[in-house]
């Protein structure tokens, strides 16, 4: 399986360089043509712990992962035939996959292919973890087999038991902002907390351990 990732932003690029980690034959794509010469020379342009590594291992070692500018020639050279899936990871409001493949429908005179909703989780300083030993993988499509060859793609995390969530292309859209909002929340919550402790004596890290032991 040859993968194609449009854009080599934060997400793209990690996401590239994980599913080389997996053993995929990866391609990212991005119009900056600087970029993508510094990528090749496996400069990345962000720091994040472990990623110079994995890009100096499949660029120059494994050669699993590639950079390139062309979109039409990195498309051409995949395993493309006669079906594909379109997967969007950004964070997106809702209706936007659907969108997508309105878009999409728009340019071909036949539909030979699904759009999938698979966001990310991924946190500044241990993506890489995070990509490769999920808390879940989230997968919103609209067929069984859209959701199988999802499904296959993430099979090197089925020996870690990595959940696998699989809803609909809605429903994936609003748990990666419920999943944001409610992150939120419970920090604005434990600062709120933590000024509470200061002013009559109390512990925050001892009040946070307390509350987090519940199991509700």
């Amino acid at each position: 399986m040859k993968l194609a990732i449009i854009g080599t932003g934060y997400v793209g690029l990690i996401t590239g360089a994980c599913f080389a980690e997996f053993g995929y034959q990866t391609v990212c794509i991005d119009k900056d043509e600087k970029r993508v010469e510094k990528l090749n020379n496996s400069q990345c342009p962000f720091y994040e712990p472990g990623v110079d590594d994995l890009l100096d291992k499949h660029l120059n070692k494994t050669k699993l992962l590639s950079f390139s500018s062309s979109l039409s020639e990195s498309i051409k050279d995949a395993d493309i035939i006669k079906y594909c899936i379109v997967v969007t990871k950004s964070t997106v409001p809702v209706g936007t996959t659907k969108k997508v493949k309105n878009i999409i429908l728009k340019k071909i005179s036949e539909k030979n292919f699904d759009v999938v909703s698979n966001p990310e989780f991924l946190r500044e300083g241990s993506a890489l973890n995070d990509f490769l030993r999920p808390d879940r993988v989230v997968i919103g499509c609209e067929n069984k087999k859209s959701e199988d060859i999802m499904k296959e793609l993430y099979r090197p995390l089925y020996l870690i038991e990595a959940p696998i969530v699989s809803t609909t292309i809605e429903s994936s859209e609003v748990i990666k902002y419920a999943s944001n909002s409610f992150l939120a929340t419970k920090i604005s919550f434990i600062n709120q907390v933590a000024d509470l402790c200061e002013k009559v004596g109390a512990d925050v890290q001892e009040v946070a351990r307390g509350m987090g032991i519940d199991k509700r």
